[in-house]
């Protein structure tokens, strides 16, 4: 049960993901971080001939701890228990970047 956001990213799950494949074992990728790690972790399966179903936590966007940092998070087009591969650049998460200035200490793009 490698988790995308914990165990190295894409690359390092994949990796994992194949190794397992090497000895008939199947993967069920472990996915309870955020909206951008069930993007990531999509990637993942369709890169991985021996993926079981992905695990799909129920983030509770309406509760006042949890920061939605995506404009278009994968849950939300859930349809008969399926997720879409996105055919967008990269994982095709689109950052909602205004909803979450009131988070940011810092921003590297401002003159000091």
């Amino acid at each position: 049960m490698p988790n995308v956001g914990n165990c190295g990213g894409i690359y390092e799950t994949v990796i994992i993901a194949s190794m397992s494949e090497s000895c008939n074992v199947r993967v069920s990728l472990h996915n309870c971080a955020s909206t951008l790690c069930t993007k990531a972790s999509i990637q993942v399966c369709t890169a991985s001939a021996n993926a079981m179903p992905l695990e799909i936590y129920p983030y509770f966007s309406d509760a006042d701890d949890y920061v939605q940092i995506l404009k278009n998070p994968s849950e939300d087009s859930i349809l008969d228990g399926k997720l879409r591969v996105t055919d967008e650049a990269g994982l095709g998460a689109v950052i909602d970047l205004p909803g979450m200035e009131k988070y940011l200490t810092f921003d590297s793009r401002q003159k000091l």
